[in-house]
C-alpha cells in the first residue's frame, strides 16, 4: 500500500492533511489492541500477534511526539505484513529486518510529514524572511506536526 493512499483514505487530524494515527490504528486494529506500557526506555514499542490477533504496545516512558512517531511506525508495520504469515513471538522480537525498518521509516515519515506539505511551509517560512531553514523553524514545524525536530531536521 503505498503512503499516499493512506493519506487519502483516512480520517484526518489537526493538520488535516496529516492522518489521525489512532482512528487509523482503531479503523484497522481496534482501539482494545493498542498498549500503552512502561517499558524499559529502550523499547519503543512494537507490532506483535498472540492467536492470529494483531496488537500494538508503545512505550508510555517516551514523549508524546516519540509514542506519536511509534503507533505510526507500528501501524505502517501492521499495514505492510498483515497479508503475511506471522511468525511466533519470540522469534518475531528478536528478528529485525534493517532494510525493511528503513522502509516502515521512509513511509511513517511520509504519513507524520507529507512532503507536499513541508515543502509548502519551507517556501512560506522562506518568503517571511528568512534567509534559512533554521532551529526556530524546525521547532514550529515538529510542534506542528506532533514529531521530534529530529524527524523534521530529516525531512527538511
Amino acid at each position: 500500500m503505498r503512503t499516499e493512499e493512506l493519506i487519502n483514505a483516512f480520517p484526518k487530524g489537526n493538520p488535516p492533511y496529516q492522518i489521525d494515527i489512532e482512528k487509523a490504528i482503531v479503523h484497522f486494529i481496534g482501539l482494545d489492541h493498542l498498549y500503552l506500557y512502561k517499558f524499559p526506555e529502550s523499547i519503543d514499542g512494537f507490532l506483535l500477534y498472540l492467536k492470529g490477533e494483531p496488537f500494538i504496545a508503545v512505550n508510555l516512558r517516551h514523549s508524546k511526539r516519540r509514542m506519536h512517531w511509534t503507533m505510526a511506525h507500528e501501524l505502517v508495520e501492521f499495514l505492510l505484513s498483515r497479508d503475511k504469515p506471522h511468525k511466533p513471538i519470540l522469534f518475531s522480537l528478536r528478528d529485525t529486518n534493517f532494510k525493511q525498518e528503513k522502509v516502515v521509516n521512509r513511509m511513517t515519515a511520509e504519513l507524520l510529514l507529507p512532503e507536499f506539505v513541508l515543502r509548502g511551509a519551507v517556501d512560506i517560512f522562506l518568503a517571511s524572511g528568512f534567509d534559512d531553514v533554521n532551529n526556530e523553524f524546525i521547532h514550529e514545524i515538529s510542534e506542528h506536526f506532533n514529531v521530534s525536530e529530529q524527524a523534521v531536521f530529516m525531512e527538511a
